[in-house]
């Protein structure tokens, strides 16, 4: 789970919990494995997550100004605070986090069907 001081603001799932940390918010990372970045950015720009033509991640980050706030979303979760907790049962994993997520609740997960 990443906070902001006590507010809780997204949660997550991942086999490798620090490589999956790491992809969030390392330089290098792109669209595609950085995808609360591109929540954040998305969010800082007032660009919502369409399925049109020329909207899809690469057009976007092609603007200078989309890019320059992906990367600040990137070091805004570098100074994150991140909380774990190990769970062995996938189905138990999945429904903790949909559980932590409505009872936080954080507002950057969807659970929506896109």
């Amino acid at each position: 789970m990443f906070s902001e001081e006590t507010r809780h603001l997204y949660v997550g799932r991942a086999r490798d919990l620090r490589q999956r940390v790491q992809r969030h918010c390392r330089n290098s990372s792109g669209p595609g494995v950085a995808s609360f970045a591109m929540l954040l950015a998305r969010e800082s720009t007032a660009r919502r997550a369409t399925y049109r033509r020329g909207e899809s991640r690469s057009a976007l980050l092609a603007e200078a100004s989309f890019a320059d706030a992906f990367r600040g979303a990137k070091e805004r979760i570098r100074s994150m605070s991140v909380r774990f907790v190990g769970v062995n049962d996938a189905n138990t994993e999945a429904l903790l986090e949909i559980y932590a997520a409505q009872e936080l609740p954080t507002p950057y997960n969807d659970f929506e069907t896109h």
